[in-house]
């Protein structure tokens, strides 16, 4: 697999994770008219087994959606949340159709109330597909769904910065990383500049450990650096920890986290790995089903590097804590 191909896999899984993680923030960030009508005492769930069955089926190309989540809202109504975000960054004329062809097996095969919500992360303008259209003698199709553009954030980072939703940082992120793509000497150093100011605001926003801990992963992923430019960044994060004495992540830790964050890709020296592998596990398992048992915090962190790979790919599948550590 190409260099490009890893990094666009690992973009596309950070974003099936922070989807996870966060996904009421997510929710109330991109798409608020939604959210207001969610009644979110009610559990959340993630239907990733019924999506595989959906991507399965037929032949569409390349994989579209990315989430499937099954919502209350207010009314007591059930519907299912079709989610895609699309990182690739290059304009694809069959995305609007896609979005409907998955639209379209979940009402066949569940029968169920769907809503597609798009969320396209790419820098050209005029790519804004919202809508797919069919018309032929007798018969006409018009198929609208949500769509959410990351970059007409452009214009609002100071309210990105500003905000005290998790999920800011998470676009403010992904922003970035596009806007500074390129090889350049100007790009690189624009790419660090960024990543620098963004670790900052990680640190002053007051968040939980274990948040701060996840955004870091995902910035690592989203916005990555040659050598010589991450050996500078890994230097001001050490500058940080001293400066500010709340050292919630070391560099150490956070290296091995890039290669084992719950995205499940760890490589390199077992004993440093795992230990960032266990980390990261009990971060998300916090985060997705709130304080650990210490017989689960025990377990995870005497665990070894294959069971943790194990647990890792559950993670995102696991509807319950007993379910992600059993076997």
């Amino acid at each position: 697999m190409s260099h490009h191909k890893t990094a666009r896999s690992e973009q596309d899984e950070a974003w099936k994770t922070v989807l996870t993680s966060h996904f009421q923030h997510f929710m109330h960030l991109l798409f608020a008219n939604i959210a207001q009508r969610i009644d979110w005492a009610q559990p959340v769930e993630f239907l990733d087994k019924e999506l595989q069955k959906i991507q399965r089926r037929g032949r569409t190309g390349k994989r579209l959606a990315d989430k499937l989540v099954k919502v209350a809202y207010n009314s007591g109504e059930e519907i299912w949340l079709l989610i895609h975000v699309e990182v690739q960054g290059r304009r694809d004329d069959q995305f609007a159709e896609r979005m409907f062809i998955y639209y379209a097996r979940i009402r066949d095969l569940y029968g169920k109330n769907v809503s597609s919500l798009a969320v396209l992360a790419d820098t050209d303008e005029s790519f804004r597909p919202a809508s797919f259209q069919l018309e032929t003698p007798g018969c006409q199709l018009q198929f609208s769904y949500a769509m959410a553009k990351l970059l007409d954030y452009r214009h609002r980072i100071d309210e990105l910065e500003a905000s005290d939703n998790p999920f800011a940082i998470v676009i403010l992120t992904q922003l970035q990383a596009k806007l500074t793509e390129g090889k350049s000497r100007k790009r690189l150093q624009q790419r660090l500049i960024w990543k620098k100011r963004i670790a900052r605001l990680l640190y002053h926003k007051g968040w939980d450990g274990d948040d701060i801990r996840l955004l870091f992963s995902i910035m690592d992923y989203m916005i990555t650096l040659p050598e010589t430019l991450e050996a500078d960044y890994e230097g001001y994060i050490d500058e940080m920890d001293e400066d500010s004495g709340m050292a919630l992540i070391s560099n150490r830790e956070r290296k091995a986290e890039q290669r084992g964050i719950a995205i499940g890709e760890a490589r390199g020296e077992a004993r440093g790995e795992t230990k960032g592998e266990a980390n990261t596990l009990l971060a998300l398992a916090k985060l997705k089903f709130g304080p650990l048992p210490e017989w689960a915090e025990h377990r995870i962190l005497e665990a070894d590097k294959a069971q943790l790979d194990r647990w890792v790919l559950k993670i995102l599948d696991a509807n319950s804590l007993n379910e992600l550590l059993e076997g």
